[in-house]
């Protein structure tokens, strides 16, 4: 099932960004999923805290009054957890009854391994982004 409204999130750096060393990158999971499913007819959003260099709380201060039917948060590696666990403890503050999905490449690849980590309400998506809306939403 397809909730109406989405909002993808691309949870920010733990670390202070660092151009150089670490080059702001093109959320292309999360942009790709939000194409497929709005090719399924779903309202997408896509907010990218990390190009934006902004803290998680940003979540509720730029989306409030809003109310999207589902929130999903990409998760690349282990320094991106906790900002990712972050993001859905702010989504799910603002929107308590909205569905929270975690999805990318660790949740692919490591999905058990994350589940200690986020809130047990939080659904896990271990498929690729272009497979996604048939498989997670």
């Amino acid at each position: 099932m397809i909730a109406v409204k989405l909002l993808l999130i691309e949870p920010p750096e733990q670390v202070p960004p660092r151009p150089l060393l670490y080059p702001t990158v093109i959320p292309r999971g999360l942009l790709i999923t939000a194409a497929v499913l709005r090719e399924r007819g779903a309202s997408v959003k896509v907010f990218d805290l990390r190009s934006l260099n902004v803290a998680p709380e940003s979540v509720a201060e730029r989306w409030e009054g809003q109310s999207p039917d589902a929130a999903g948060v990409s998760v690349h590696g282990v320094p991106s957890l906790k900002p990712a666990r972050e993001c859905i403890q702010v989504c799910h503050r603002v929107w308590l009854t909205a569905r929270m999905v975690v999805g990318g490449f660790l949740a692919k690849a490591a999905g058990q391994f994350i589940r200690q980590y986020i809130p047990k309400f939080v659904d896990i998506c271990g498929a690729d982004s272009d497979v996604a809306s048939a498989q997670c939403w």
